[in-house]
This record gives structure tokens, sequence and C-alpha cells, in this order.
């Protein structure tokens, strides 16, 4: 049972690594109003995600450090 599960931790950290960079790539483009609309689609697709991952507990908390630690990164006003 943990070879079966395996794939899926490492399908969840791709995926959710591909996804925040595509997001925040996406971010400079538009206006105020799309460029919040790319924050709330990150946050809210993250949460569905680790939703839908509530059974697996490591890769949901692999998609919650990946999606949430950039998100805070990117986001927040002092950046090195």
């Amino acid at each position: 049972m943990l070879q079966a599960l395996r794939p899926t931790n490492r399908l969840a950290s791709g995926v959710a690594t591909l996804f925040t960079i595509w997001a925040l790539f996406l971010f400079p483009d538009g206006d105020a109003y799309a460029k919040a609309h790319v924050g709330l689609y990150m946050a809210i697709t993250a949460i569905g995600v680790i939703f839908c991952l509530l059974h697996l507990r490591s890769a949901a908390i692999t998609v919650t450090v990946i999606v949430n630690g950039a998100f805070v990164i990117f986001f927040s006003p002092v950046r090195c």
C-alpha cells in the first residue's frame, strides 16, 4: 500500500510546484483586478487540492507548504 501512495506524494509536490510557478509568473501581467484574481485563484485552488488530499496527509502537507510558502514569500511586503 505504501508503494502505491508514493507516486501520489511525488505527483502532488510536482504539480504544486508547477502550479505555483505558473501562478506567480502570471501575476505581473494585467491590472490590479487581474492580480487579485491570480491571488484568489491560487488560494482557492490550493484549498481545494488540500481538501481532496485530506486522506493522504503527507501529500496534503506537501502541497500546503509549497503553495502557501511561496504565496507568503511572494506577497510579503519585505523582499530580500
